[in-house]
């Protein structure tokens, strides 16, 4: 009842202001907004100063104001201070930290995002409030923390070497926070196997400990001279064999290189966090590729991933990137179609694989703080230990019946010249198999044979 008497009198006193308010304002004669009267109001004076050529003294003290005029101010200051405390009184409690406490904020159970907010302030007395000077709920508590990690789960699946890349553009503390809601799931187990990190614009002042993440070994490339930002983390899984592979970076190329060993497998897959920054010319681009090239003559599984600042959107002007066509050339494929930069609809971020039926559940996640989108993939890999085998036919040449030295007389008097007669090397080179594959057919035909199990390479 007395919040009620309260508001309603605090009603009335506003209005009878704002009635008297205009009924002054109104008047035609007032001064009252003359900036005279309002120096002369408070008191400031204003400074009057005879001419250089009068013979009386400066004098810095002007007319007295009026007891009148001092009095229309000081009722014009009180309306204004009865004016805003009214309007204090009319919009209920003030506090300092506004919200509900403790158990006030109820999560709805219909929507993992949506909440409702119920006024249980009157049901806490002032001496609770008082005693506790921050009071949790814990059911509230465990609400968010399940909401955020259902939020932040990326859902990847276990079959597999779960990999990613983003573009954080400068790992801040925020960024970071939010780098380990993706690579944690809600039970702090990894989610994600190898995660590249461009641009992380970390100094080596920066110690590791700062951005290490449990269950994780962290790698790290840093800018050297005086240009911002650039850079590559890598953080990889501990539960994986893995080892850096320093013999293939270059000192001038932002990338890490390392060779990581699928579950309970003994052949390496080589992955590569790359940075490659807008301002790269050609000769970058060749340092590049020979850089890429070396692993590549290894003869492993090699994964590429990173901001290339390639758009592959733009198909036309993609095909024809010199680094795109060396790419091709070494059997790498690009297998990320999605939007990863927003702000100017262009795929950026990229995965290159020479094997890429191996890669799957390919996409991006939108959750960053950054300009860029995270991309994730997976690497799939068979538990099987023996592979899956069928009936079937092969196609193989006799070489039983084999007559050496008729083969070799018989190679003799080919015409091995009319191969060069044509101008491309690939018609060169189609000529001459066509003239050795006759006399393979002669001497050792194809044979046809059934057999009982065909094995099929699964991993």
């Amino acid at each position: 009842m007395t919040k009620r008497h309260l508001y309603a009198s605090s009603r009335f006193i506003l209005l009878v202001l704002l009635l008297s308010s205009l009924k002054w304002f109104d008047k035609p004669n007032t001064s009252l907004l003359n900036q005279s009267s309002w120096f002369s109001a408070f008191n400031l004076g204003c400074k009057v100063f005879p001419s250089r050529n009068c013979g009386l003294q400066r004098s810095s003290s002007g007319p007295r104001m009026p007891p009148c005029l001092k009095l229309r101010a000081s009722i014009y200051m009180t309306k204004v201070g009865i004016c805003a405390f009214s309007l204090i009184i009319l919009s209920g409690d003030i506090s300092l930290n506004p919200g509900p406490f403790g158990n006030s904020m109820n999560v709805s159970s219909s929507s993992a995002f949506s909440t409702t907010y119920t006024d249980d302030s009157d049901v806490l007395s002032e001496s609770s409030i008082a005693d506790s000077d921050f009071y949790v709920d814990s059911s509230t508590s465990d609400v968010s923390d399940s909401v955020i990690s259902d939020y932040f789960n990326i859902n990847l699946g276990e079959n597999g070497i779960r990999f990613g890349s983003w573009n954080v553009d400068c790992l801040t503390m925020p960024k970071f926070e939010q780098l380990k809601l993706l690579m944690l799931d809600k039970d702090s187990r990894p989610q994600v196997d190898v995660l590249s990190i461009n641009e992380s614009a970390l100094k080596p002042s920066i110690p590791d400990s700062l951005y290490s993440i449990p269950h994780f070994d962290m790698y790290r490339r840093d800018r050297k001279g005086s240009k911002k930002k650039g850079g590559v983390l890598m953080y990889v899984n501990t539960d994986l064999k893995h080892k850096r592979r320093t013999d293939l970076e270059d000192t001038n190329i932002e990338s890490i290189w390392m060779e990581i060993y699928p579950f309970k497998s003994n052949r390496p897959v080589l992955f590569n966090g790359l940075y490659r920054p807008p301002s790269y010319c050609k000769e970058d681009d060749i340092a590049l590729e020979n850089n890429v090239e070396s692993a590549y003559l290894l003869n492993f599984e090699t994964i590429i991933l990173g901001d290339l600042n390639i758009n592959y959107l733009a198909s036309s002007n993609f095909k024809k990137h010199r680094l795109v066509r060396a790419f091709t050339s070494m059997n790498f494929k690009q297998l990320v179609t999605q939007v990863t930069r927003p702000i100017s609809e262009t795929c950026l971020d990229h995965i290159f694989s020479n094997r890429p039926e191996r890669i799957h559940s390919i996409g991006t996640r939108d959750f960053a703080l950054s300009d860029h989108l995270p991309v994730f993939a997976v690497r799939l890999y068979s538990k099987t230990k023996n592979p899956r085998a069928i009936p079937g036919k092969i196609m193989y040449r006799r070489m039983k019946d084999l007559d050496k030295s008729r083969f070799l007389s018989t190679l003799k008097t080919i015409p091995w010249d009319t191969a060069f007669l044509f101008d491309t090397i690939d018609d060169i080179l189609g000529a001459w198999e066509q003239l050795f594959n006759g006399v393979l057919d002669n001497h050792c035909p194809w044979r046809e044979k059934r057999v009982a199990r065909m094995k099929i390479d699964t991993k």
